[in-house]
């Protein structure tokens, strides 16, 4: 596709300053009578600057997309998508913000949509080939695969891929740069799918997870020793970000019976993090795997005793002792507290506990 924006231009400017901009940037800044006032703003913003300034581009799309000039608005989002992937000097940052505005525009915009496949095609086949090293290529191409396939609502196509790159054979080094990249970036998604096991068999789960963890600390320290701290709210949201992708990892070696390995990487977790959401976030893990632990039940146990007016944590502590064959200790608590709070029975599990040993 290429970059001008037009061949009808009645009634505009010969500003030569502008038909210049035309000329040696060979994109199309000159006003028609038709553009809205934001696009002509746009443009003209364009025309001052840099015709390789993304950000300036998309505004020029958005503008095209409020006046309902969808493919203008497309080539513009392209251009900035396919110069960054030409280029790895470009601003990731620049190409992040795109896609918001790029899976909207393929949802009501064909065109948009057809685009997009071809280039989730072209990428899936340049990882499919991908021959390293892991300098940062291989998380860009898996990045931009698992966006463009759930910008066209395909997110099936990144299971095919983890399929596919798991049955490869040969170049066991750069087959991994990938697969990790892809499991990643795509976890949840994998393991919502029934692939826990298989992705334990394509790669070492643990040694990711705790790379993850150094990762996270360092990034900590840097917060520490940086001029711009982070507030006491911005760090508890981190932390709980943090926990929210890390814990998958943590599910998934649950899900596999990697009891041991589970159990390094909960110690590895409590010595970046011990606060009582962490313990109890720890044992909620238990509960939604196939095989909650004793592990697990210690976990919801040191959250109680760091925070015992949280019901919640209670109720999983009483969960996890029933599940785990301890039904008379978990009968005993919940009864006790229950009686001194009795909006906890609201609670089905806890209800459903009481009511079958009564």
């Amino acid at each position: 596709m290429g970059l001008l924006l037009g061949t009808s231009f009645s009634g505009c400017s010969q500003d030569p300053s502008t038909t210049a901009a035309f000329s040696e940037h060979g994109i199309d800044t000159r006003i028609e009578d038709s553009d809205s006032y934001s696009v002509r703003r746009a443009k003209e913003a364009l025309a001052k600057g840099s015709h390789t300034d993304a950000d300036l581009r998309k505004n020029l799309g958005k503008a095209y997309i409020y006046s309902e000039r969808y493919d203008e608005a497309l080539e513009q989002y392209l251009w900035i998508l396919d110069e960054a992937n030409n280029h790895t000097e470009f601003p990731a940052t620049l190409k992040s913000a795109l896609w918001e505005d790029l899976c909207s525009l393929a949802d009501s915009h064909l065109p948009a949509r057809v685009a997009l496949e071809e280039r989730r095609d072209a990428t899936r086949q340049r990882i499919l080939t991908y021959s390293g090293p892991d300098d940062g290529n291989a998380y860009l191409l898996v990045h931009d695969f698992t966006k463009l396939s759930s910008c066209v609502g395909q997110s099936e196509d990144i299971v095919s891929l983890f399929r596919q790159l798991s049955r490869l054979h040969g170049g066991e080094t750069v087959r991994n740069v990938i697969l990790k990249e892809l499991v990643a970036i795509n976890i949840g998604l994998l393991r919502d799918q029934g692939l826990s096991i298989e992705i334990i068999n394509a790669i070492d789960v643990l040694y990711y997870a705790r790379h993850r963890i150094l990762w996270e600390r360092q990034n900590r320290e840097r917060n520490v020793t940086s001029d711009s701290r982070l507030s006491a709210n911005s760090e508890k949201t981190q932390k709980r970000l943090f926990l929210d992708g890390f814990l998958v990892w943590y599910q998934l070696l649950l899900d596999g019976n990697r009891l041991e390995d589970a159990n390094v990487l909960a110690t590895d977790l409590l010595e970046l993090q011990s606060d009582a959401e962490t313990y109890h976030r720890l044992a909620e893990s238990g509960l939604e795997s196939s095989n909650p632990t004793p592990a697990n039940v210690e976990h919801a146990r040191n959250a109680v005793q760091l925070d015992d007016s949280n019901p919640g944590y209670l109720a999983t502590l009483i969960e996890l002792l029933y599940k785990t064959g301890n039904s008379e200790e978990a009968l005993q608590i919940a009864t006790d507290y229950i009686e001194r709070n009795p909006e906890l029975y609201r609670s089905r599990p806890i209800r459903n506990i009481i009511d079958e040993n009564e």
